[in-house]
């Protein structure tokens, strides 16, 4: 593995249905529920991947990844490149750590004034802590999303 990293899903499958990768070395593989598409390379300035493509989800469709003890660190950085067609009108999720179907370890999603909102829990749901960006998101744009818990 990369020094600490627990795992990196380029999102690059071409073929719809096919295991999602984890590049870290760690095996995080991931599955697609739904029927998210599948884009050519990006290649549009100012932002430019090697990657093969990248997957376009709409509606229900993501990916999940099995629960591993890796996947449950005290300190966590996460970072993902996003870019939203339309902004939605409900709060969407863009990336999430789920303990069960009732309590939320973080979850990184946009407000519905286009914002992006990060919440992070203790597990029990009853110590929530969020931050929210400033930046309202404008559709068609591709924008990097950081963020670094310690602790």
């Amino acid at each position: 593995a990369t020094d600490g990293l627990i795992g990196y899903w380029k999102f690059d499958e071409s073929l719809i249905g096919a295991p999602v990768a984890d590049y870290s070395g760690e095996s995080n593989n991931g599955t697609v529920l739904g029927t998210p598409g599948a884009l050519p390379n990006i290649d549009k300035s100012p932002v430019s991947f090697d990657n093969l493509g990248s997957l376009e989800f709409v509606g229900a469709d993501y990916v999940e990844v099995a629960d591993a003890p890796g996947l449950n660190p005290a300190d966590l950085s996460l970072s993902v490149w996003v870019k939203f067609n339309s902004m939605p009108s409900s709060t969407q999720t863009v990336v999430a750590k789920w303990q069960d179907t009732l309590k939320q370890q973080f979850s990184l999603e946009t407000n519905t004034d286009g914002t992006i909102a990060f919440w992070t829990d203790d597990g029990t749901n009853s110590n929530p802590t969020e931050l929210s960006s400033v930046t309202v998101l404008d559709p068609g744009v591709w924008y990097h999303i950081a963020v670094t818990v310690s602790g």
